[in-house]
């Protein structure tokens, strides 16, 4: 919906139109006919004269057009505000003539490139040419009028105020001279024109406030009177439209004084006159002007006719002064320079962050392990021991070293079969590989819980600024030093959290317990139990006003243990998806952004309706329960490692078994082969004897028989 007409471009009138598109006609398309020419050159020629003619005013006739509103298309409020002010039938008319005028410059082209295409000499085409053109600069010069008007419109449309039908709105009225306008001054940075006379407003001014982390406009109305709608001017029927036709909350002002030179009878009765305008809407009587009187100060009668005003359904009043700032709808309180600007430091950030998105993803790869290992340069020089380094060797180390420090590692820097094994290349960025990681629940699951934790800090980032402020007393320096003990918190939880876990798994490693990454959950809990710890203290410290050192020794627990838990998971993230690190680690920032950004909208919504005692009791028990997720991933962990671990001793012993077994078949059948090798040589030993036996046996008998021997 179109808030706002000031981009509409100047409307020039007749005569200007006809200079601006004729001169860039002759520019364009200067004369270059000679005599001699072929004719069909020539009609080519005046063609194109005619045709960026016509074209020159339709751009300039879809211009005007097409930038001005139609009202029909308006929102209600911003249709009968230009009737009001324009009268929407001069405007429509106006309009319809300029559109009445395109269509007709459109056909004097058609008909006068249909003649030129028959043109049978130079001097023909010439005439038509400028027929054509005389033409349309006719058509031009019927609009003076309406092009004189519409420029007044569109002057008098940039005027006029950004106001939006939908937003949270404040309608201020009541008769002149009520203060209806120091008002908007004092609770908005409205620029708005104060005098001691009736009648110094006579439009609609608007300014804007922030109230509780919520965006108002405050509308202020010019002064109305008491009489029938179809006797008031222009300028009160503005008020009249504002009331009617916005979704806003009604200030009706009153001065208990009378110096606005109306009594408070008839104040009272304007009020009863346009309440029908109030139908389905908050209404508030502010009762102005409480410096100068009270309302107690008043005679019985005026006191009974605000009384009548007060019992209507849907009424509620109140007294104030915006000379001493009494009970300024205490709107003065939400509106604060600083919730102005600390929203565009959100948006620099955000911009800051998606520079520094784009520059990771197109330069960086997933991981930089597979360049760099461990960060140690002793891999570029073979593992070797430093006392033992030639020196190119040592130079190599140290240039290594200082690459690694200061970035421009290219390729791995080693080229060891054992590097590469220990840290493989990562695969390229896709859409499939975070599906992927996003499939591995384990690591969804500690993310959800760590979403649920962020949420809580947050809640407690969006609330502390305000809570001093409105319960303390702070100023804005003081509320920007009480950012520093959570601040504190955060860092101190950085350096301590990263070694203590290192510490930690060292030792169980040294005394051979099973490992496994899940055993550095057991950090987060402790990061998210902490956290619930100082949140519930924060909320009851604030419920109760206790003192202000209280409330930032639970902020301090509610910061480290922010980062307690953030390390530890991010650690766990690495040490599960080794080549997917970015992947994995930027998937558990966007769920952890997703709770922070649900938590920063709800916070005061529900702290409104519960308090802040038990709405940071809940929020703080909802991330605590949520630690039943990370001892469900630790528990599954354990079982899988350990079930591993029983298969390897399993089949280290049937091993060890399938070794003995055959160690004992080989000694066995080393002992056949030693008794055979006896029996055999036995056998042996009997057959070298047995010849000599029988040659003495049958020499005699058979002589013959010797040389088989």
């Amino acid at each position: 919906m179109q808030l706002t007409w000031k981009d509409i471009p100047t409307v020039p009138n007749s005569n200007d139109m006809l200079d601006i598109v004729l001169n860039r006609t002759q520019r364009k398309t200067p004369t270059i006919v000679r005599p001699g020419f072929k004719i069909q050159r020539i009609r080519a020629f005046y063609l194109r004269k005619v045709k960026f003619t016509s074209e020159g005013f339709i751009e300039k006739i879809d211009d005007i057009i097409l930038k001005f509103p139609k009202i029909d298309d308006l929102h209600p409020f911003h249709k009968d505000l230009m009737d009001t002010l324009y009268e929407k039938n001069h405007y429509k008319i106006s309009l319809a003539s300029v559109s009445k005028a395109k269509t007709l410059i459109e056909q004097v082209e058609r008909d006068y490139c249909r003649l030129l295409k028959f043109g049978q000499s130079l001097f023909q085409c010439k005439q038509l040419k400028r027929a054509a053109l005389g033409r349309m600069a006719t058509i031009v010069k019927k609009l003076k009028d309406p092009l004189v008007y519409l420029e007044q419109v569109r002057q008098h449309l940039g005027r006029l105020p950004m106001i939006d039908p939908n937003t949270r709105t404040l309608v201020i009225c009541g008769y002149p001279n009520v203060g209806k306008s120091s008002f908007l001054r004092k609770i908005t940075k409205a620029d708005v024109e104060v005098q001691p006379y009736a009648f110094t407003t006579k439009s609609l001014f608007v300014g804007h406030f922030d109230y509780k982390h919520l965006r108002f406009q405050a509308i202020d109305t010019p002064g109305i009177l008491d009489r029938p709608t179809e006797e008031m001017n222009n300028i009160e029927m503005q008020s009249i439209y504002a009331i009617a036709h916005l979704r806003s909350c009604i200030l009706y002002f009153m001065d208990l004084s009378e110096q606005c030179g109306f009594s408070i009878e008839a104040q009272v009765k304007l009020f009863h006159n346009i309440k029908p305008l109030f139908q389905n809407k908050s209404v508030l009587v502010v009762l102005n002007k409480s410096d100068i009187i009270r309302m107690e100060h008043l005679d019985q009668a005026n006191i009974d006719l605000i009384n009548s005003v007060k019992q209507m359904d849907g009424v509620e009043m109140i007294e104030t002064s915006c000379i001493n700032d009494e009970d300024l709808l205490a709107g003065k309180n939400g509106n604060g320079n600083g919730d102005v600007h600390w929203r565009w430091l959100f948006l620099i950030l955000v911009i800051l962050n998606c520079i520094g998105l784009g520059i990771t993803i197109i330069i960086l790869p997933e991981t930089c392990r597979s360049l760099v290992g461990n960060g140690d340069p002793i891999w570029a020089i073979g593992l070797k021991k430093l006392n033992t380094l030639t020196p190119e060797e040592t130079k190599l180390f140290f240039r290594t070293r200082m690459k690694i420090h200061l970035g421009g590692i290219l390729k791995p820097i080693s080229e060891s079969s054992k590097f590469l094994e220990l840290y493989e290349k990562p695969p390229t960025i896709s859409l499939r590989n975070y599906i992927k990681v996003l499939k591995m629940k384990y690591i969804l699951l500690v993310s959800v819980s760590v979403g649920l934790q962020f949420s809580l800090y947050y809640a407690f980032v969006v609330t502390l600024s305000h809570e001093l402020k409105d319960n303390y007393g702070f100023k804005n320096m003081g509320m920007a030093a009480g950012y520093v003990v959570p601040g504190s918190g955060l860092i101190i939880g950085t350096l301590t959290s990263g070694r203590i876990s290192d510490k930690f798994m060292k030792k169980w490693i040294k005394e051979d317990k099973v490992i496994y990454p899940e055993k550095r959950l057991i950090f987060q809990l402790i990061g998210i139990y902490t956290s619930c710890i100082g949140g519930i203290m924060y909320g009851w410290f604030l419920q109760f006003h206790v003192s202000v050192v209280a409330v930032f020794i639970s902020s301090f627990f509610v910061g480290i243990g922010l980062t307690w838990a953030t390390n530890s998971s991010t650690t766990y993230a690495s040490l599960i998806a080794k080549a997917q690190t970015g992947t994995a680690v930027s998937i558990m920032n966007a769920i952890r952004n997703a709770g922070a950004a649900i938590s920063s909208g709800i916070a005061y919504i529900l702290i409104n309706k519960m308090g802040c005692g038990w709405f940071f009791t809940g929020l703080s028990l909802l991330v605590a329960i949520s630690t039943v997720s990370v001892l469900y991933v630790m528990n599954q962990s354990y079982k899988k490692c350990l079930t591993k671990e029983l298969e390897k001793a399993h089949i280290d012993k049937k091993l060890s078994d399938n070794i003995s077994v055959s160690t004992i078949n080989l000694n066995n059948s080393d002992n056949k082969e030693e008794k055979e090798q006896k029996s055999n040589n036995i056998k042996h030993n009997k057959l070298k004897t047995m010849p000599l036996r029988n040659q003495s046996k049958t020499s005699s008998i058979t002589p013959s028989n010797d040389r088989l021997v």
